[in-house]
């Protein structure tokens, strides 16, 4: 048998980030996943950003996850050995003279000093934008290539022996002696990472999630290009790579990875209405975001089950909120300091209902 410390099931951005953080606490740990290339996070956009929605509200937790963010991906590259994080400005190109007084109240204040860039590419935009109302300009935004990411984490946990490719059978789970004892393992604690498939679990289904499928385009444009991350009603991401992606879509009514004529024309509506440049489609994906019904992540422990943990529910904003409760979560797990009451799962416990199954 292989002791662990902490097996950890699911190896997307949140379980790849808890990893690397228990990791470097000095814990022994475990991986399994099945490397599934259709996941939520090999398919992500991977954007972070500050100031979000029509409103220009600076995005919850903002002061504190965005230095984290900067901090943890930087020196992931380093201890991976590999390029996935990108700083890159954000324009918003503004539709109404609305939007840009209520730009000007929100702007004024102080705090939000940290995320405007002062230098503003509005003419530079004017032939390949509808951009009648100029815009602003954000700083601190960027995209995370999450593949990239992901995969070159895979390839570190592999070099220590600790990381397994297969499916994880949950049923084949038994407590004995305290322990978490799954095939050749025992562990002290077993962590979920599995995004929104830990939906269906029989331990977490009792929480309110709701998932949220996402298309994505892959597309070329002619006649132009964008420097900037371009953000108004959809968004226009370039990569490195050459190419740029488009998105995204939210639907709740189906959650599989499989993309759709729908999403497609919901995007192509939208970027004709920012873009004014010709394009050509190369590729459309899709995936399921593991959000909660309250737009905050569940990380703690499971009310009956102490042996038994989840770290999962970031949604849209996982790039950015999953450094810093990452960092949270596996101090906590070490005695180093406490969950937030309001992502921890202990939130839920009233829902939870010794009617199921187990």
């Amino acid at each position: 048998m292989q002791h662990c410390n902490f097996l950890l099931i699911g190896q997307g951005l949140a379980g790849s980030t808890l990893a690397l953080c228990l990791v470097a606490q000095g814990q022994k740990v475990q991986v399994i996943d099945n490397l599934d290339t259709n996941s939520a996070s090999r398919v992500a956009a991977g954007l972070f950003n500050p100031i979000t929605g029509n409103q220009f509200v600076k995005t919850w937790q903002a002061d504190v996850i965005f230095p984290a963010l900067f901090n943890f991906y930087t020196k992931a590259e380093q201890t991976l050995q590999h390029r996935f994080f990108f700083p890159l400005p954000l324009y918003k190109p503004l539709d109404s003279i609305e939007k840009q007084n209520a730009w000007l109240a929100e702007s004024s204040d102080p705090s939000y000093a940290l995320y405007v860039d002062t230098q503003n590419p509005s003419d530079q935009y004017n032939q390949t934008v509808f951009n009648e109302f100029g815009g602003i300009t954000l700083k601190q935004t960027g995209y995370l290539n999450v593949k990239e990411y992901v995969e070159a984490t895979t390839r570190y946990l592999q070099a220590q022996s600790i990381f397994e490719n297969s499916k994880f059978i949950e049923n084949e789970v038994v407590i004995k002696d305290n322990k978490v004892h799954y095939r050749q393992y025992v562990a002290d604690h077993l962590i979920f990472c599995g995004g929104y498939k830990d939906a269906n679990s029989r331990l977490w289904s009792w929480l309110p999630f709701s998932p949220a499928k996402g298309d994505i385009l892959f597309v070329d444009f002619e006649q132009g290009s964008y420097e900037h991350i371009i953000n108004r009603g959809c968004w226009i991401l370039p990569m490195a790579a050459g190419y740029y992606k488009v998105g995204s879509t939210y639907h709740w009514d189906e959650f599989n990875e499989i993309p759709t004529e729908r999403a497609r024309k919901e995007l192509t509506e939208k970027l004709d209405k920012l873009s004014r440049l010709p394009y050509q489609i190369r590729q459309q994906v899709a995936g399921v975001r593991p959000s909660s019904s309250d737009r905050k992540p569940f990380i703690g422990q499971h009310p009956a089950y102490k042996q038994y943990w989840l770290f999962n529910g970031f949604g849209t904003k996982g790039v950015s909120l999953v450094p810093y409760y990452a960092q949270q979560f596996a101090a906590a797990l070490v005695g180093k300091g406490a969950i937030e009451p309001i992502v921890n799962v202990a939130r839920s416990y009233k829902k939870y209902g010794l009617s199921k199954s187990f």
